[in-house]
């Protein structure tokens, strides 16, 4: 009689898939993340160097020393704001690494479950087939000594 294979660890086995299919929509978020802080990182230093050209362009005129002021000013406020964005970006490809070793980690411990359950299937069918020979060499065993009476 030929019994269907059970895991005993099938239910830690879904568990660890689930926790490594939440890892991966972390990873995504988290790269997500960080791709939108690049992006406003590249929109400021393209605003900053707009500023430095208004403020070339400013320069090159006779204009009022508060004009001036105004435009040194807002190149040094760019310039506070890149210095803070690029904080943030650091944060986030951080985030990333740190989502990056939590999914390893997921991953790992997956395997290792996947490998148990492989190695059990392996155990279960030479134990299937150890019995399938048992009772084949009890029938012929059976049926010599059936004969042998006659």
């Amino acid at each position: 009689m030929m019994q269907h294979f059970k895991y005993r660890f099938q239910s830690l086995l879904n568990i660890k898939e689930k926790l490594e299919e939440n890892k991966k929509l972390e990873l995504g978020k988290a790269l997500q993340n960080l791709e939108h802080e690049k992006k406003r990182l590249s929109d400021l230093i393209r605003k900053r160097e707009e500023s430095i050209e208004q403020y070339r362009d400013k320069t090159s005129k006779i204009v009022s020393i508060s004009t001036l002021k105004e435009a040194s000013s807002n190149v040094y406020h760019f310039d506070s704001l890149i210095n803070l964005q690029e904080n943030k970006v650091k944060k986030k490809k951080s985030d990333v690494e740190v989502c990056k070793t939590g999914l390893a980690l997921a991953k790992k411990e997956t395997k290792m479950f996947e490998k148990i359950k492989e190695k059990d299937k392996i155990q279960h069918k030479y134990l299937l087939e150890k019995e399938e020979e048992e009772k084949i060499d009890s029938f012929v065993s059976f049926n010599s000594s059936v004969k042998q009476r006659r």
